[in-house]
């Protein structure tokens, strides 16, 4: 038999995947392919943190709660890990200093809220219809549960109090400072606070910002200056702006 054969007939003793997916050899490396297609279209940095904490918490409850991997599941599964979320989760909550990977790493920080555990719901609805859509499994087990967590009667609060937010001004002003990094850690803290504050800000965004992101800028009716910080990661992508106060300002110039 020839090497040409041989190679030839080899080739062929592997089956092409009956789905879309390619040559995934279980069902995580299965959502690795979900996650890079979204990457494509494209999705947000933090859209697809998201959906990977969530595959990292179904593949820590499918190893270590004795569960069958996901492509098998039935509805009775999808239910079951729903009720493990909402009631059992926060008995394992991960240990100070675990990093993803380390003996003992959980994927929960505390219990889980109502709409935290729709939101699992949500997302793994979504990478199932992905895997039915590509051939890859039968069913989805979340279909027809994938709805909102209910409002409660009473509104969740948005907002600090006047008291709180005094507390941490005061708190800060207080602490002690009996060196240099003392003092620069006070502004930054005051400058940060301050800035999260009086934007509304997400925290990736301040993060994601630098010094001379904050921009003076003139209004081209009133030829009036204003100070403004460039964000360069917006929910969703894009940049976008957020408009700075006199407080905010004053305590930009105390840390810079």
């Amino acid at each position: 038999m020839s090497t040409e054969i041989a190679l030839n007939r080899g080739a062929e003793a592997v089956p092409a995947p009956g789905h879309a997916l390619g040559q995934v050899a279980n069902d995580w490396q299965a959502a690795e392919v979900w996650l890079a297609v979204l990457q494509a279209r494209p999705a947000s940095p933090q859209t697809l943190d998201t959906y990977r904490r969530e595959i990292r918490r179904l593949r820590w409850y499918c190893d270590t709660q004795g569960r069958p991997p996901p492509s098998a599941w039935t509805y009775q599964d999808g239910l079951r890990y729903v009720r493990f979320l909402t009631e059992e989760a926060g008995r394992h909550i991960r240990p100070a200093g675990l990093r993803y990977g380390d003996p003992g790493w959980t994927p929960f920080l505390g219990t889980l809220s109502p709409s935290s555990v729709a939101d699992a719901r949500k997302i793994l609805h979504t990478m199932f219809k992905f895997w039915m859509n590509a051939g890859y499994v039968p069913r989805n087990p979340f279909a027809g549960q994938a709805g909102r967590a209910r409002r409660t009667s009473a509104p969740s609060r948005r907002a600090l109090p006047q008291a709180a937010t005094d507390f941490v001004l005061t708190f800060l002003d207080a602490r002690p400072k009996s060196t240099a990094r003392d003092h620069l850690r006070y502004y930054r803290d005051r400058f940060l606070f301050l800035l999260l504050l009086h934007t509304g800000i997400r925290a990736h965004e301040a993060a994601a910002a630098a010094m001379g992101d904050v921009e003076a800028r003139t209004d081209p009716q009133s030829h009036r200056i204003y100070w403004a910080l460039r964000l360069r990661t917006q929910k969703g992508g894009g940049e976008g702006t957020a408009l700075l106060n006199s407080e905010v300002m004053a305590a930009f110039h105390g840390y810079s």
